[in-house]
């Protein structure tokens, strides 16, 4: 029975972080205060009001890491991409790219699917690392 919870909650929290942009629109990368293309903005959604939106702004550097064997963007709490990638940029309004590299010369274009990491929780973009603020 324990292990149907865990099971049961994992799937939860799992969903809990997909598809934003099915309840966003206007998403743009922005720069930080560092230089780095690493803000992620977008008009979402709030639950309370289905035509109530919020601007909000999420740093994906508390999303977004690389694999340090391939130069690859990955999901990671904290993972501070934008130190190991540049040139950033919005594919299609769903995907990131970007030109990332290791400590040790490898280097990778590499893309990922911001749905898959990213949500609307009632007009906030949110990560596994991270809430963004408002805008």
């Amino acid at each position: 029975m324990f292990l149907y919870v865990v099971l049961l909650f994992a799937g939860l929290v799992f969903a809990a972080w997909t598809n934003f942009t099915a309840t966003c629109t206007d998403v743009v990368l922005h720069e930080s205060l560092t230089g780095h293309l690493s803000q992620l903005t977008a008009s979402c959604l709030t639950f309370a009001n289905t035509t109530s939106t919020r601007n909000t702004t999420l740093d994906l550097n508390l999303c977004l890491g690389i694999d340090y064997t391939s130069a690859n963007l990955t999901w990671s709490i904290y993972g501070k991409f934008s130190e190991y990638c540049a040139s950033c940029h919005v594919v299609g309004r769903t995907r990131l790219g970007c030109s990332c590299a290791t400590l040790n010369g490898i280097h990778a274009n590499s893309t990922i699917d911001l749905n898959t990491g990213i949500s609307n929780t009632n007009g906030t973009l949110t990560c596994q690392g991270g809430m963004a603020m408002e805008s």
